[in-house]
């Protein structure tokens, strides 16, 4: 898996947003994670 960091525009007014891309994908909903806060997303799939 790839993992990158991007800018994509989030909104009709040219809002930008730094986003993780996995895989040149975007999951539905945006994860924000700040510095020294640590996060876990476990998505589990039947």
């Amino acid at each position: 898996m790839i993992v990158e960091e991007k800018v994509s525009e989030i909104d009709d007014e040219g809002t930008q947003f730094r986003v993780f891309a996995f895989n040149d994908f975007v999951p539905e909903s945006l994860i924000v994670v700040h510095e020294f806060i640590f996060m876990l997303d476990t998505n589990i799939s039947d």
